[in-house]
């Protein structure tokens, strides 16, 4: 099974214990889907992070929704912000932990990652209204309009974070092993640190740029006249 069928599979049950089974089980449910993730598929530790600002965002957005009506909890306290549900955060969690894994081919297709999720997410709210006693806010064609914007930027913001800090990790340590092989160290080394300066988006030093294969003198020598 591949990663990111697996990451996939582990996604889709934790959305159904968050969604059914509510606060208590979505976070027993959410500390066994990290602890999975990271032993079975975490690349880097910035992954964390990522999972982190989804959830933090997660709580601003969703608040604000909630308190507008838009998703319907019953009634407010507030019409500017509410704390969502914990099981809610979980899946904001959940879902920043994706980008890196079932949803790696969004760095080949970002427009269509994009168009997707902003299509198909809005789908999960309704799935979720439909099995707990959250109420998506009528005429349901502007709820969707607006929890589709919302994940259209999530998604930009997701694999973008992915593609620069996660995957400039892998690079770094797939260098790095490969310095581990004295076979290939000579062969790379000079042009190892041009390599990571364009990555990084820094101007390589001019140095590495003017160099000259020159056989040996020793070589020269030998050679008949």
């Amino acid at each position: 099974m591949t990663k990111p069928l697996l990451s996939a599979i582990l996604f889709q049950l934790f959305w159904f214990a968050c969604v059914l089974g509510g606060n208590q089980v979505a976070l027993v449910a959410f500390v066994i889907y990290l602890t999975l993730h990271w032993r079975l598929l975490m690349q880097s530790s910035n992954e964390f992070l990522l999972i982190s600002l989804f959830i933090a965002t997660g709580a601003l957005v969703d608040g604000v929704l909630i308190a507008r009506d838009v998703i319907g909890f019953g009634a407010t306290e507030s019409q500017f912000w509410v704390l969502p549900p914990l099981w809610l955060l979980c899946l904001w969690g959940g879902a920043g932990s994706l980008f890196s894994h079932a949803l790696v081919w969004g760095q080949k297709w970002p427009w269509v990652l994009y168009l997707a999720g902003a299509a198909t997410t809005p789908l999960s709210y309704l799935a979720g209204a439909k099995l707990t006693d959250v109420v998506i806010a009528e005429p349901l064609w502007q709820s969707y309009l607006i929890l589709a914007t919302v994940w259209l930027f999530m998604m930009i913001f997701g694999r973008g974070f992915a593609a620069r800090r996660i995957g400039q990790n892998r690079l770094t340590r797939d260098a790095v092993a490969s310095f581990e092989n004295p076979q290939k160290k000579a062969l790379i080394a000079p042009f190892s640190q041009a390599w990571f300066a364009y990555f990084l988006e820094e101007r390589p030093p001019k140095r590495l740029l003017n160099f000259s294969i020159r056989p040996p003198l020793s070589t020269l020598r030998c050679l008949p006249v």
